[in-house]
């Protein structure tokens, strides 16, 4: 999948449409109770929130740094990614 919105400014129409893509992914593969780990740049990956305000997040702040495999929002992850993750 296509990443390369992610770097794009935050208020132009492809990084909306990568977001609004992502969202959907994000909560269709992991939500509970409507709620996904928020990835912007303040929640880093550690508050659940609601689809308005993670979207509210990206748009504002943005995505944390170097958060290109969304692993906690149900995209698998090789082992080798996860060693060079921790590593």
């Amino acid at each position: 999948m296509d990443r390369s919105w992610m770097d794009a400014p935050r208020h132009t129409e492809k990084y909306l449409q990568g977001l609004a893509k992502f969202l959907g992914f994000a909560f269709n593969k992991s939500s509970v109770e409507n709620k996904i780990l928020c990835p912007c740049k303040n929640c880093v990956n550690s508050y659940w929130r609601e689809e308005s305000e993670v979207r509210e997040h990206l748009v504002c702040e943005g995505f944390v740094d170097g958060y290109k495999q969304w692993m906690f929002h149900g995209e698998r992850v090789s082992s080798s990614s996860i060693h060079h993750i921790f590593v």
